[in-house]
């Protein structure tokens, strides 16, 4: 009985660390997003400056 309540709970933390996972690789895909935009504008903008 306190065998099946331990992995009952082990269960449910794996659980919690998948949904947790899942948080840190969307939050890592926004950034990725954020990065790939700065640098296009880092771009478009250093072409303006040599345009100048």
């Amino acid at each position: 009985m306190v065998r099946n309540a331990l992995y009952e709970e082990i269960d449910r933390l794996k659980v919690e660390i998948a949904k947790k996972d899942a948080e840190i690789a969307k939050k890592d895909a926004e950034f990725a997003k954020k990065d790939a935009e700065f640098t296009v504008n880092a771009k478009m903008l250093a072409r303006q400056t040599d345009l100048a």
